[in-house]
């Protein structure tokens, strides 16, 4: 880690948008670990403003702040969304003109619960929630990414992350 140097970055903010949940907080300690300016969202200001303290805790000297979902997307042109599927169109409809032109990054992996097991769930009319992003807000760029840790392994700074992040998108640039 970067233990004892400065982890100051001249960056806007990264958006996590459900960074109150396992995922989204795993992601923000570590990008507020590395030094990215960090912004955490919630549908709830109290729960966001409590999750940017126990990230402000972990990482000392790290910026940090919370804000509901709507004022959060507001403050970043580089947004991740980590909420669960089952919240996505509602966001979509609400926010569609918020994403225009903003970087929006894809945690969100489509499950549901059948019979006690997890397994994929239907995308309507996509073939994943980047896609469905992407085909609502196509003036957004969007790409999924970071996938493929586990919220504990996020959120313990102490473990090293190893491997690859598996990136997909549809914008050249």
């Amino acid at each position: 880690m970067l233990a004892g140097r400065e982890r100051r970055m001249s960056l806007d903010p990264i958006a996590f948008i459900g960074g109150t949940g396992r995922q989204g907080l795993g992601l923000a300690l570590r990008f507020a670990a590395a030094g990215a300016p960090v912004v955490i969202g919630s549908r709830v200001a109290e729960r966001a403003a409590a999750a940017a303290e126990t990230v402000r805790t972990a990482v000392p000297g790290a910026s940090v702040r919370g804000y509901e979902n709507a004022e959060a997307v507001a403050r970043s042109k580089r947004l991740v969304l980590t909420f669960p599927f089952a919240g996505l169109a509602s966001f979509l409809a609400a926010g569609r003109a918020a994403l225009a032109g903003k970087l929006v990054i894809d945690v969100i992996v489509p499950l549901a619960v059948r019979n006690g097991f997890f397994e994929l769930a239907p995308v309507d009319g996509a073939a994943s929630a980047g896609e469905l992003i992407q085909q609502t807000v196509p003036a957004a760029r969007v790409v999924s990414a970071f996938k493929n840790h586990s919220a504990e392994t996020l959120q313990d700074l102490a473990v090293p992350l190893e491997g690859d992040v598996v990136l997909c998108g549809n914008d050249a640039g």
